[in-house]
């Protein structure tokens, strides 16, 4: 669905250019002012959707936290947002077949890893992620997309607990890892909670609202409800987990994450909670350090090592 609506929204995109190119044509404009003029409005368009929320993350609001000023942090957070969102929205999520390929990649004899996405996204969201985790050949890494787009978490963790199942039969494993972005890293804390644990090896969650999110009330659907800062799901979900029986857990966020506010919600207790510097939401999915900090706990936490072809990838993404 996801998909379907970004592509829409890319054809809206094209049409409306052809339409400003003919009206250009028509007053005889030059092919160089047409070019700038689209070329200009395109960019303009795509720094508002991303400017909006930062703005607003970075204004006092009831249920926020104060900030600390850190402009440089945060004009870096919005500059890698803005090339993340272009990619997220542009390509990788409206043509998830052609951006990510084959499934599953990485390594053939490792525990599986399963990622999850987030709340208006699907598979497509892992493209760079994705290819971080394949290099250093830890895998077979595969994706989900979760659908209705404005379902419930509850259902959400249903396909999620088909999905574990099939991947366990297809490799022959007994475990699988978690890896959730957002709403995906809150559906995997449900999946935990309504079955057995002991398919899961270990879970990662980056930049999850644990604890809720203000801007959960601006967002459709019932999961974006579940997500509101003291609802009902969250409160129900905290009730039903045991920290202590969860596996090992990491948790990466960001104190520049315009999504999530107050950006602590990333925080999970019993967790080894990680924060990663000068990023927005879907930045994390992109961020070198992120993958690295991943990686760092998929090879290190358990003591398991590293494919020997793959190490120096490891070493390069740690530093």
């Amino acid at each position: 669905m996801v998909q379907t609506i970004l592509r829409r929204m890319l054809l809206a995109e094209v049409l409306l250019n052809v339409v400003l190119v003919c009206l250009l044509i028509g007053i005889d404009a030059s092919w160089l002012k047409i070019v700038g003029v689209v070329a200009l409005l395109a960019l303009l368009w795509r720094l508002y959707l991303t400017t909006v929320s930062h703005v607003l993350a970075w204004l006092p609001s009831r249920g926020q936290t104060v900030r600390a000023r850190d402009w440089g942090g945060a004009t870096k957070a919005l500059c890698r947002e803005f090339i993340a969102r272009q990619i997220c929205f542009g390509w990788s999520q409206a043509f998830p077949h052609l951006a990510l390929g084959r499934e599953p990649c990485g390594g053939p004899d490792g525990v599986p890893i399963l990622l999850v996405h987030g709340h208006f996204s699907n598979r497509g969201l892992w493209v760079k992620f994705r290819q971080r985790i394949a290099a250093v050949g830890i895998g077979p890494v595969y994706t989900i997309s979760l659908t209705p787009y404005f379902g419930d978490l509850d259902e959400f963790a249903a396909q999620l607990a088909a999905r574990i199942e099939t991947i366990c039969a297809e490799t022959g494993a007994t475990q699988v890892t978690l890896i959730g972005h957002s709403m995906g890293g809150l559906v995997c804390r449900r999946y935990l909670t309504m079955h057995s644990g002991s398919r899961i090896a270990k879970l990662v969650t980056l930049g999850t609202p644990h604890h809720g999110s203000y801007y959960s009330r601006w967002l459709l659907g019932k999961n974006a409800k579940q997500m509101r800062i003291g609802s009902d799901w969250l409160d129900s979900l905290a009730r039903a987990e045991a920290p202590t029986q969860r596996p090992p857990t990491l948790c990466l966020y960001s104190l520049f994450d315009e999504i999530i506010s107050p950006p602590e919600s990333g925080i999970l207790v019993g967790a080894r909670n990680v924060p990663i510097t000068a990023v927005g939401h879907f930045g994390l999915v992109f961020s070198e350090v992120a993958a690295s900090e991943v990686i760092r706990f998929l090879t290190e936490f358990d003591g398991r090592s590293t494919h020997g072809s793959s190490r120096a990838e490891v070493a390069r993404l740690r530093r």
